[in-house]
């Protein structure tokens, strides 16, 4: 079996970054949208979990809003909040691609971030 996600959207919150050990992990809200589905916009919204140096990419390069690719594994967790059943769906990155050019002061695009696909460490 083969467990693989491939989305387009944008970044829906500032990412929080954190060291687990002597990692680091980021995590975002992730919006893929796409007209006529799941909200009245078309937004299906994800968690995306990223580790390393995906966390790290992360951390220096991406802010909310940001139209990235991402590719990874997807998860499925089961929880209860006042007594209703929930399911998140969550995405474990092992890919992302960068795809705002950021500016630099005078408003020009730079290539300061990562323009090629970044892997996760294996």
């Amino acid at each position: 079996m083969h467990n693989r996600i491939s989305l387009i959207g944008n970044v829906g919150n500032q990412p929080e970054i954190r060291t687990i050990g002597d990692s680091k992990v980021a995590s975002m809200s992730f919006g893929v949208t796409e007209k006529g589905y799941t909200t009245k916009d078309g937004t299906t919204w994800f968690r995306v979990g990223l580790w390393r140096g995906l966390a790290e990419i992360v951390e220096k390069y991406v802010n909310k809003g940001d139209k990235l690719f991402v590719e990874g594994k997807m998860l499925s967790r089961e929880y209860e909040k006042d007594g209703v059943k929930y399911t998140a769906w969550e995405v474990t990155a092992t890919e992302i691609e960068l795809l705002t050019p950021k500016k630099d002061g005078n408003g020009q695009d730079t290539k300061s971030a990562p323009s090629t696909t970044q892997q996760a460490a294996k």
